[in-house]
């Protein structure tokens, strides 16, 4: 096994897994925008690196991610916001599309952008005490890197709006259940099982994995590119918005929001 270590986002190397560790555990793995560039960087060597058979992407016992960095977002400008939101997604996308089975170790927290992470994933295994959830509407935002239209095509319309719109938690067991989460183990066994997981579907055929992923993700797809494109300018329009900097202040205030509607 040989490993890299880079400033927020580790590789390590298990035979023919690709194992990429999100490693910023004072912000509980929140994403700025340098780790966001930095974990695009390692999606593009993997995606071109043909002796890469599966992905493993993990995180921290505390969290998977927590989501975006918000207190970046403070009287950021709105291209810089834009560059944010566009760069996530385009992460996002980049995991969903990688032709090698991607699995996601999530342990503690999956929240906004994190989770959002987690469902471009093709396959999931959460600790027993894993807490997912999309609770941007609590800023006054949305998920706008993917959540909306993944969640969406996992859960159903009804069950995706009630997360979204109460900004609520789903705990691993009922993330199985709903079949946000394929397996839930106790949080010491997580990464071992999606590495031995990700060993297991590096030595099936890989050409036929990629073509099974495109035609399963054809199939789910939906809306497409529309829906993500739709998503993203949605969220762009929220950030200046009186409720939407309220929300981001609030947040990094650690008080409670007060929306006016505007």
């Amino acid at each position: 096994m040989s490993s890299v270590a880079e400033c927020a986002v580790r590789a390590e190397r298990h035979g023919a897994v690709e194992l990429l560790v999100l490693d910023r555990p004072r912000a509980l793995n929140a994403f700025d925008l340098p780790m966001l560039t930095e974990l695009d960087a390692h999606l593009v060597r993997v995606a071109a690196d043909r002796d890469v058979r599966a992905v493993v992407l993990a995180g921290g016992e505390r969290a998977f991610s927590a989501g975006a960095d918000i207190r970046g977002y403070l009287d950021a400008p709105p291209d810089r916001l834009r560059t944010i939101t566009e760069t996530a997604g385009a992460v996002c996308r980049r995991i969903a599309e990688l032709p090698v089975p991607t699995v996601a170790a999530v342990r503690g927290l999956a929240l906004g952008g994190g989770f959002e992470v987690v469902l471009a994933c093709d396959l999931v295994v959460a600790a027993e005490d894993a807490q997912l959830g999309l609770p941007e509407t609590e800023l006054g935002l949305i998920p706008g890197w993917g959540g909306t239209q993944r969640l969406t095509r996992l859960l159903g319309v009804h069950r995706a709006l009630e997360l979204i719109l109460t900004a609520g938690r789903l705990d691993a067991a009922e993330a199985h259940r709903l079949g946000v989460v394929n397996r839930v183990r106790p949080a010491a066994d997580v990464l071992s099982d999606a590495l031995a997981w990700a060993e297991e579907l590096a030595r099936r055929a890989p050409h036929a994995l990629a073509v099974a992923k495109t035609a399963v993700r054809a199939a789910a797809a939906g809306a497409g590119e529309q829906g993500l494109v739709l998503e993203r300018e949605l969220l762009l329009g929220l950030y200046p918005t009186a409720d939407g900097i309220e929300g981001v202040r609030a947040f990094a205030e650690k008080r409670k929001a007060v929306f006016g509607g505007r």
